[in-house]
């Protein structure tokens, strides 16, 4: 037990450290330089069945406060009155292009093929790739385009500020944040030239059109579930600079709206943003478990209270920090620890077997996960 509990301990303050890292230096979307130049910048939203959130999404797009640039949403064959609502915005603003998806390919995914259909119409010189179920402050385009400039990036992402309503999503949606912001220095991305340390998210994702060229673009990762993950191990493989950054307060998403919905997009996403590697999966779970699962255990089998106790303190004032970063709900965030943990455990081995065994239904498609 006294070796868990170190071990844990060491762990844990190893995680604190990148978590104050991340939150004190960033990289923060927010913060941006003068532009020396202002390309012309092409918007592209895959649009399937969001009818409930694209109005949204392209209200927010129109404040932006940058002036060359166009908006492409690409109504990827709904079944609800998504294109309507597209057209209707169409009709109204002529900087915005409605597109009609092409029927699904043999061997694409969904939202690749509609953002490689999308990439094809677009003018810019820089491509944002964004889903419909985001929203933006109103100088996300800039900062964007502020960040790929000062460093000369072929590839910018930012992870969006996630809008938690109901128990499950507060509950569970925060493991996203606390695995990236306390096991990822968000500076590796940019410092270092692995593709083993690349990381990105297409809710916000940002590239210049000679690195997407370059690359391949979304043909390359046609069959790829986490395709945005893929495309920055691409862009660092064809030595492109690239920075992951967080999104919060400039680039907002509410990612599920219910547990059934939590379960099957994190059954989608776990296993494949392990590279689909059993041994990092499950040494990624075990390390979970003996930092955030573990310590109460201890707690309650009653051995070595100072120890435990110590690091129960730290485990709480780490988690007190990403949530006031983060802007997690701080209650609920704080006080089950074990139960979110528990809980994205189960969704990982979940996702693990789906990968291997099974499929999903996303977007009213079904997603046979072995083969992406």
């Amino acid at each position: 037990m006294e070796y868990l509990m170190m071990l844990s301990l060491i762990l844990l303050s190893l995680f604190t450290y990148i978590s104050l890292t991340n939150i004190l230096f960033g990289p923060y979307l927010r913060s941006r330089v003068q532009l020396s130049h202002t390309p012309f910048v092409s918007i592209m939203i895959p649009a399937r069945n969001e009818e409930a959130n694209i109005a949204r999404c392209l209200d927010s797009l129109l404040q932006q406060n940058y002036d060359k640039y166009e908006i492409l949403v690409l109504d990827d064959n709904s079944e609800d009155r998504t294109g309507q609502i597209i057209l209707h915005y169409v009709r109204k603003h002529t900087h915005i292009r409605y597109l009609e998806g092409m029927p699904l390919p043999e061997g694409w995914l969904g939202k690749n093929w509609a953002c490689w259909q999308l990439s094809k119409h677009a003018g810019g010189e820089i491509l944002i790739f964004v889903d419909a179920d985001t929203w933006h402050a109103n100088s996300a385009i800039l900062a964007t385009i502020s960040w790929i400039e000062k460093y000369s990036l072929g590839l910018f992402s930012a992870f969006p500020q996630q809008i938690l309503k109901t128990v499950p999503e507060k509950l569970v949606v925060p493991i996203i944040d606390i695995i990236l912001y306390t096991l990822l220095p968000l500076w590796t991305t940019y410092a270092f030239k692995s593709p083993s340390l690349a990381a990105a998210n297409g809710q916000w994702l940002a590239m210049t059109r000679d690195a997407y060229r370059k690359i391949g673009g979304h043909e390359r990762v046609k069959d790829n579930v986490v395709e945005d993950v893929e495309l920055a191990r691409l862009a660092k493989t064809f030595k492109f600079k690239t920075i992951a950054s967080a999104g919060t307060g400039m680039v907002f998403c509410r990612m599920y709206d219910s547990f059934n919905a939590i379960w099957r997009g994190l059954t989608k996403n776990l296993y494949g943003l392990t590279g689909k590697n059993v041994l990092v999966l499950f040494a990624l779970l075990s390390i979970m478990i003996l930092v955030y699962i573990v310590p109460y255990i201890l707690l309650i089998l009653g051995s070595n209270y100072p120890l435990i106790i110590t690091i129960l303190a730290i485990l709480l004032v780490m988690r007190a920090m990403l949530a006031m970063a983060y802007r997690h709900p701080f209650i609920i965030s704080v006080m089950f620890i074990p139960v979110t943990m528990i809980i994205g455990i189960i969704i990982a081995i979940n996702s693990f077997f789906q990968s291997n065994w099974g499929s999903i239904t996303w977007k009213d498609r079904k997603i046979n996960l072995k083969n992406s």
